[in-house]
Order: structure tokens, then sequence, then C-alpha cells
């Protein structure tokens, strides 16, 4: 896959010698933290009878490579199904691994960490956007929204997968714009930055996983906009914690920022 290099790749020879690192060891269970995680608890089971649960933190999507792209997605339904139990971090991956593979799964989202009472008098005019920044997660979106909260900074975190298009990207905003590009920052500073924005705006097409900014977001006690389509977006309109949109639209993104009095809100 064009998008997964370096550490980004498996390495199946390496999982697949899992037994070996343990053979020494006493173990009553395995716990591998994606499907290919769950290649080393798979030949633990094989060849120690050790077993072997799988948490999943990501929609199983279609491994778009002629040939070894279908192998390996049956080899991936083998790994899930020898597993003793799976978990996945949200409600909406869980019900969509039922209803396309027959496999049954257990939702167990994560806690919050509570990061103190926020400072609502302390909030900056500032929208925050947090992601690995790729076509999907679509940043020109902002330039866009920018034209309507004139008055806003915008600040986009995080790394980008693809370098060419962090150019493209970054030679498409105006000279006179507010936005701004942070990358390769420090936890702290990330939630430092998170804290003392009014919002954070966070969209996704079939990404049904966590967004761990958005959980950062309600940690910091900082509302959210999100779509739909992300799998945190059952969790803010339970919790009442920001805004859960149909789709992705400028206009009425800055509606919300212009019009809710962050003060106000009591949703933490």
């Amino acid at each position: 896959m064009k998008d997964r290099k370096g550490e980004g790749r498996i390495d199946y020879d390496l999982l697949r010698k899992f037994p070996k690192f343990i053979e020494n060891s006493r173990l009553d269970k395995v716990i591998c933290h994606d499907e290919w995680a769950g290649i080393a608890g798979y030949y633990a089971k094989k060849k120690m009878k050790i077993p072997y649960e799988v948490f999943l933190h990501e929609r199983l999507g279609r491994l778009e490579v002629p040939i070894i792209g279908r192998m390996a997605e049956r080899y991936r339904i083998r790994i899930l199904k020898n597993a003793t139990r799976l978990y996945f971090v949200t409600a909406k991956i869980a019900n969509d691994t039922i209803q396309r593979f027959g496999i049954n799964v257990l939702p167990d989202p994560p806690g919050f960490e509570f990061l103190g009472e926020p400072d609502l008098s302390q909030k900056l005019n500032r929208i925050v956007s947090v992601s690995m920044w790729d076509k999907g997660r679509n940043p020109f979106f902002f330039i866009e929204l920018e034209k309507y909260i004139e008055d806003y900074e915008i600040l986009l975190l995080g790394n980008w997968r693809d370098n060419d298009y962090y150019e493209s990207f970054r030679k498409s905003i105006p000279g006179n714009s507010k936005i701004s590009i942070k990358m390769n920052i420090s936890e702290s500073e990330k939630t430092s930055l998170i804290r003392e924005s009014k919002f954070l705006v966070r969209f996704g097409d079939m990404e049904f996983g966590l967004a761990t900014a958005v959980i950062e977001s309600i940690s910091c006690g900082t509302p959210v906009i999100i779509n739909t389509g992300l799998g945190t977006a059952d969790m803010i309109m339970e919790h009442d914690a920001g805004f859960v949109l149909d789709s992705l639209d400028a206009k009425v993104v800055a509606n919300i920022v212009r019009n809710t009095d962050v003060k106000a809100m009591n949703s933490f």
C-alpha cells in the first residue's frame, strides 16, 4: 500500500517468530492491539496453546493491493476468528464488523482522563484540529471555513502522510490567512493548545475509530464539532459534549462557532 512505508509496514516474519520470544515465559494470555499484531497471538496459540485476544482500534478496511491484498484479507479473518475474544474501541466499529463479517465483537471504549476544570475566561478565538493529515481528512475545508470566521485563528496539529499533499495545501493557504500548521509537537503542548481553544473541529469519512483528538478535547473541556461518520459521534451526542453534523458544511460550522457561548456550556 502506497501510504505504508517504513514503520507503517507489517513485519510478518518478526510477528510469526513471536512464540520464540516467549518460549521461556509463563503466559496465561496474549493481548494484541490490532489485527496484524494478532499474527503473534495466532502463532502463540497454534504452537504453545496460549489463548489470545485482539483489541481493534479502527474499522477493517479493504486492502487495495492486487492478489496480496486479497490473501491478506483472508488471513486477517482467520486471525480474528481464532481469537478468544475481540474488542473494538467504539460501538460503530463493533456493529460494522458484525454486519460485514459475522464476527462477534465487544465494544470497549476508553475512559477519559480528567485534565482539570477548563478556565473558560481564558479561551482564545481559536479552532484547533488534530489529525494525521491526508485527503480523507481534507484540510482544505479549513480554508473555506476561514472565509466565514475571519476573527478566529485556525490551528492544524499533527503530521502529514504525504509531503507533496502537505506542500499543495500549504501553498493554497491565502497570504493573509490565520491558518497555521504545527507538526511534531509534544503531548503537553498539544494538550495546552487544545485547552486554550474554543472548539475542536474534526471531520472524517468512514473513520469508525476513536479519533483520539476528540477524546483529548473532551478531557480538556473543549467542545467538539464532528460529523456522524466518526466513531466518537455517539459519545459526543450521549454526553452532550459538542455538536454532531450530518455533513461537512463550512457555513454550518461557522454558525455554531459564532452562535455558541462556550462559557455557558455545561457539557463537562
